[in-house]
């Protein structure tokens, strides 16, 4: 009930790095999501003017959407600060800042940064990966006040598994999977190992997945009643 869309309600998604963009559409509901270059298909699909922006840099009004959201893609922010500095600004009061974010756990051991947590960063391209406590630390430096954290990894990390059986299945009955491998020149070869280490991060508790939401407070700085909500 707490993200249910309300009529007229204005949305807006924030795309991750490299291309750090948002695509926004406006339809009957009158939602804007961002979007990478990758899903664009599926959102003309949808039958919406799409505009196209980088996050960190947008020219979106302040207090224009009631929803903000940002899957998967606050890892790739290099600026995570001013990351949750632009969701604040362009969100109404009482608006709500959506994040599912990769997290690393709290105060992670010496072996897990080591060999889990820093390479999955180093080959998956990610700038850094917070933990719960940073978060919250950014979004209340922002204005925001936690309304409900959900910790999603379970139900996560049986993904992760899948990816690891389907890539063996495809080594083993498709040569051109490991021709891929095999190319010293084939730049993204690494996220192969990269599946594995998010597996492991996961079985282990190294990693988190988490579903955060946020509320910008009213003008006067007395948001929507009620008490945070962790799961």
């Amino acid at each position: 009930m707490l993200l249910r869309a309300t009529p007229n309600c204005r949305a807006i998604m924030a795309g991750p790095r490299p291309s750090a963009r948002i695509f926004r559409m406006t339809s009957t509901c009158r939602p804007t999501v961002g979007l990478r270059p990758l899903y664009l298909p599926s959102a003309l699909a949808l039958a919406m003017p799409i505009q196209l922006q980088d996050w960190l840099g947008n020219s979106f009004a302040a207090e224009g959407f009631d929803r903000a959201y940002a899957v998967e893609s606050s890892e790739h922010m290099p600026d995570k600060q001013r990351f949750f500095n632009e969701a604040f600004r362009t969100l109404r009061p009482n608006g709500l800042f959506v994040v599912c974010a990769w997290l690393a756990r709290d105060e992670p051991r010496r072996w897990e940064v080591r060999y889990l947590l820093e390479p999955i960063c180093r080959e998956g391209r990610l700038p850094g990966m917070g933990d719960e406590a940073d978060y919250r630390q950014f979004a209340q430096r922002a204005g925001f006040r936690v309304l409900q954290v959900e910790d999603l990894s379970d139900q996560v990390s049986r993904t992760w598994w899948i990816c690891v059986r389907r890539a063996l299945g495809r080594l083993a009955t498709r040569p051109r999977y490991l021709r891929f491998l095999m190319d010293g020149h084939a730049r993204n070869r690494v996220f192969a190992v990269t599946l594995l280490r998010i597996m492991i991060a996961y079985r282990t508790r190294s990693m988190r997945y988490c579903l955060l939401v946020f509320e910008r407070a009213g003008r006067e700085g007395n948001g929507v009643k009620g008490s945070e909500t962790r799961l």
